[in-house]
């Protein structure tokens, strides 16, 4: 559901203004949301998204979440300047890695 409510709040985004350059799902059914709640919207590989992206939004469930930052740092899809945020209400900062003075990360719980 945190994913779903996610693509569900990014679609306000062009309306403000915002350009959502790609985003990435991996099962059938994460493919299917972002289709219907992001026409039009490019799909690629979470890793190919994170190289492109200059805001990250990691809304994968919970159990997933650390080895996703793993994945994507052992890629190198992270980088300096690049802004990084879960979307867990189970993790805080630290399943992001370790504080650096070039990157800014956060947390961010979404509700309905």
């Amino acid at each position: 559901m945190q994913a779903e409510s996610a693509l569900c709040w990014l679609r306000a985004w062009p309306r403000r203004g915002y350009h959502i350059s790609a985003v990435a799902g991996e099962s059938a059914a994460s493919r299917t949301r972002i289709e219907t709640l992001l026409p039009g919207v490019h799909v690629d590989k979470p890793t190919a998204v994170a190289k492109a992206c200059d805001l990250l939004l990691l809304t994968v469930p919970d159990d997933s979440l650390d080895n996703v930052v793993r994945m994507l740092t052992a890629a190198g899809a992270l980088r300096t300047g690049q802004y990084v945020i879960h979307t867990s209400g189970r993790h805080g900062l630290a399943v992001l890695g370790p504080p650096s003075p070039s990157a800014h990360m956060g947390s961010l719980c979404i509700r309905r």
